[in-house]
């Protein structure tokens, strides 16, 4: 398993926490990478936004936001097609798998994967999140029906 994040600011560091991970081993991920993201960046406010994974949802860690007033994006149940994050992943998975490319161990895989997430472009994640305002208002036309974000954000160097 992997966590990613990023913002217009910038990509936050990698995270590989276990395969079942649990509230607490969110909130430990996010205290690792995401808490000196924002310290770095505090001079602009930031909404954060996640799913409703059980993990995500759960009463400690949104305790665990609160306490360090994280401002949450509210989210609709069953709405993956606005998790910008998900056009990342799938342009990370396409460069680290690019010409079937195989790994031999889970280190190899991971070095791979970090390699490409540095490599993402920034025109493309300011692209994805600078969607997020559309992506929203169309699951508003659509009240609250799924969208059709998959693959418009197309990756230029």
């Amino acid at each position: 398993m992997s966590w990613a994040a990023f913002s217009t600011r910038g990509k936050l560091q990698l995270a590989f926490p276990s395969t079942r991970m649990n509230s607490e081993e969110y909130q430990e991920v996010l205290e690792a990478c995401l808490i000196p993201f924002l310290e770095e960046h505090d001079e602009i406010p930031h909404i954060f936004q996640h799913d409703n994974a059980s993990i995500h949802a759960s009463a400690s860690t949104k305790q665990w936001l609160a306490d360090r007033d994280i401002n949450i994006l509210s989210w609709p149940a069953c709405s993956p097609d606005l998790n910008v994050l998900e056009n990342a992943w799938g342009m990370l998975a396409r460069r680290v798998y690019a010409n079937n490319r195989q790994f031999q161990t889970v280190a190899h895989l991971k070095m791979a994967v970090i390699e490409a997430w540095n490599e993402l472009d920034m025109n493309y994640i300011n692209r994805l999140v600078e969607s997020v305002p559309d992506r929203l208002f169309q699951l508003i036309q659509r009240n609250g029906s799924s969208i059709d974000y998959y693959g418009r954000i197309v990756m230029t160097r």
